[in-house]
């Protein structure tokens, strides 16, 4: 089995292990991809579950290709914040997990580019957006996008708004008909979420 740029994540099993990925036999090949914060009672076993290894003697094998993020693969502790939102139906067919702006997952994937198990390119994410976007693909199955439109036209007031802004200009970019923005020039696009 070959896992490439996917999000494994939010799954939970009450009885076995390996509530992201459970390998009976065989080997689990994982590139450019996070498998994180799968639940299982199994301690240090629930992103990924070798059948037998309680024996001492598992079945399968999984094998990183490089650039995974926050995988929790077998026998390891320590897993990073992966840095993603919650689940949402983005534009896509299926529902996806956003990556928030400041994961380490973005622009993190190989170098080379986002490849599947033959090396040919994966050139859209799970909604079909084309990726990379930015310096390197993202890791996993979402490619960060920019806004489609920053409605310069039609901005929105922030008075009054609660509970406190969080801001980010980490995928800033510059419009055709971008105004100034008093002294600025333009180019300097500010995304703002809740928190």
């Amino acid at each position: 089995l070959y896992l490439h740029n996917v999000t494994i994540t939010g799954n939970s099993s009450a009885a076995y292990w390996g509530a992201g990925v459970r390998v009976s036999t065989g080997t689990v090949f994982v590139a450019n991809s996070i498998v994180y914060d799968n639940s299982s009672p199994w301690e240090g076993h629930s992103d990924f579950g070798l059948d037998g290894w309680a024996s001492g003697s598992p079945l399968g094998a999984v094998v990183s290709g490089g650039y995974n993020l926050a995988t929790g693969f077998p026998f390891v502790a320590g897993d990073s914040d992966a840095g993603l939102d919650s689940v949402s139906h983005d534009f896509g067919p299926t529902a996806t997990v956003p990556l928030l702006d400041w994961s380490p997952a973005v622009d993190a994937g190989d170098p080379v580019g986002c490849r599947d198990h033959l090396g040919l390119p994966i050139t859209v994410d799970q909604r079909g957006l084309s990726r990379p976007f930015g310096a390197r693909c993202d890791i996993g199955a979402y490619e960060v996008q920019p806004p489609t439109n920053d409605a310069f036209g039609a901005p929105k007031s922030l008075a009054g708004l609660n509970p406190p802004l969080l801001w980010s200009n980490k995928l800033a970019a510059s419009e055709p008909s971008e105004p100034w923005h008093g002294s600025d020039p333009g180019g300097e696009s500010v995304w703002f979420s809740w928190a």
